[in-house]
């Protein structure tokens, strides 16, 4: 039920965005401030180093220790990529920097319940 839910809510969502979006003007320009920079490795390779730590520490599996060590992890990550975005952004940039953060959230939710729930099982 609740997929379904999900399901039509978003699609009530999407139409009522549509309906404001007709009644305005969308500019579609670049801030003139705003710096953009190629793509590198180096962002590829966090985003995989992401995923891992999430899946090893995160996953179905959890322990607290895993879980405070992946937090502790995530905010030393969130801080390196502060730097990177003083240098400009780019897509990947902003993606990876969307995926630590919702990685935080995930992981600092978990940390705070106590019991298993649904597939994910906490490991005493």
């Amino acid at each position: 039920n609740s997929l379904l839910e999900g399901l039509v809510f978003a699609h009530e969502a999407y139409e009522d965005a549509k309906r404001h979006l007709k009644k305005r003007k969308i500019q579609r320009t670049v801030s003139k401030q705003l710096k953009l920079r190629e793509s590198g490795s180096d962002l590829r390779e966090l985003k995989i180093k992401l995923k891992r730590l999430m899946w090893k520490k995160v996953g179905i599996i959890r322990t607290e220790m895993g879980l405070r060590e992946a937090i502790r992890e995530l905010n030393s990550l969130e801080k390196g990529l502060q730097r990177e975005w003083n240098g400009g952004i780019n897509y990947d940039l902003v993606e990876l920097r969307n995926m630590v953060q919702t990685s935080l959230q995930i992981a600092g939710a978990s940390l705070k319940r106590k019991r298993s729930l649904g597939c994910h099982y906490i490991e005493s």
